[in-house]
């Protein structure tokens, strides 16, 4: 099983990635964010290899940028990151 989060503003579309996830076998589904700081706060504890993570949040612009730059150079798992809009 691939360990996965999800990261999106709009409980919506959470909601809706949410059920993809827990229909696919092959992920696990960690849990689920809808403020960027606190998925980034959960990656630093947590071996994370699959994200999906909304990336056009109104207000979260500048966090997104910095939230970015912490997943993709840190020296910890091999991540996957699905970016959505």
């Amino acid at each position: 099983m691939i360990k996965c989060i999800a990261i999106n503003d709009e409980p919506p579309v959470l909601d809706l990635v949410k059920g993809h996830i827990e229909k696919t076998e092959e992920l696990e589904l960690l849990a689920v964010f809808n403020d960027p700081i606190e998925g980034l706060a959960f990656i630093q504890k947590e071996k994370v290899p699959l994200l999906f993570l909304d990336i056009n949040m109104p207000g979260y612009k500048s966090h997104l940028h910095f939230f970015l730059s912490r997943i993709c150079f840190r020296k910890l798992s091999s991540r996957h990151i699905r970016l959505s809009t």
